[in-house]
């Protein structure tokens, strides 16, 4: 029997993935495509909201972040990716906390339905789709970095009640504590830190989980449920546990290596 003229392919996830790499790559599945297109079209507070929507730190992620979507970016294939983290920033600068107009990502809590049956953005989904579950439920979270601070975000908002317990004395985690204040200002980490505790959301300083207060006491307290973000603060070796190849060969870099260096 010959082979099928045509080959039929059932779309599944890794097929939606494939068609929007960008936004696949993000940790937080942020719409890059969208916002991009959008500021394309000169509609900048509708591409600042699409990128602050699944993200409390918008403002943070312009500056610093990896930008795992530029490395997907399909625009790469042809001669360089979209400068996508640049583009954040600038609708940020706008619209963001940092901007003029600090309050425009209120309005991702009074959204309406789009045409098509869509959502508008992703922020209502949140608290339409929990809306039957979170009843006021207490919920501990344990570290104020930016997971601990994102999960107490997206809690808070289907209506659970959230208090994040921090070891140290300023919430932000390694945002706060591991980049240089040149790279990043440290009064828009307090501003979105600031709006996510504006959900009603509390932020014990100096609480560290310890053998006097840990899941038993929380428990007690009410807390239902528990999330742990306590983070890395300690360093790590990058070759722990073996010898670095170069290091077997007379403490001298292969000669592609050394090649490398000298140009």
């Amino acid at each position: 029997m010959s082979e099928p003229k045509y080959k039929t392919l059932v779309p599944d996830i890794e097929f939606w993935k494939g068609m929007i790499p960008c936004q696949a790559a993000c940790p937080v599945k942020t719409d890059a495509g969208k916002y991009v297109q959008l500021i394309a079209e000169g509609q900048f507070k509708e591409s600042y909201l699409t990128a602050r929507s699944p993200n409390p730190f918008a403002s943070v992620c312009g500056r610093v972040c990896a930008a795992p979507c530029e490395d997907a970016c399909r625009r790469g294939k042809i001669d360089a990716p979209i400068t996508i983290r640049a583009l954040k920033r600038f609708v940020t600068e706008k619209y963001g906390v940092e901007s003029m107009e600090p309050d425009t990502q209120d309005d991702l809590r009074n959204g309406v339905t789009d045409e098509g049956n869509k959502r508008r953005w992703h922020l209502p989904v949140l608290q339409e789709s929990r809306a039957n579950v979170a009843r006021g439920q207490k919920v501990a979270v344990i570290g104020a970095g930016p997971a601990g601070i994102s999960a107490a975000h997206d809690l808070a908002l289907m209506g659970y009640r959230v208090t994040v317990f921090e070891a140290s004395n300023q919430a932000g985690g390694m945002m706060y504590h591991g980049i240089p204040e040149f790279r990043l200002a440290r009064a828009i980490i307090e501003k979105e830190i600031q709006k996510v505790t504006q959900l009603g959301v509390e932020i014990r300083l100096n609480c560290p989980l310890n053998e006097k207060f840990g899941a038993r006491e929380l428990k007690a307290e009410g807390y239902e449920s528990i999330f742990l973000s306590v983070g890395v603060q300690k360093g790590r070796h990058e070759h722990r546990g073996r010898r670095p190849r170069w290091r077997d060969q007379g403490n001298r870099l292969p000669a592609e290596h050394q090649q490398r260096l000298s140009r």
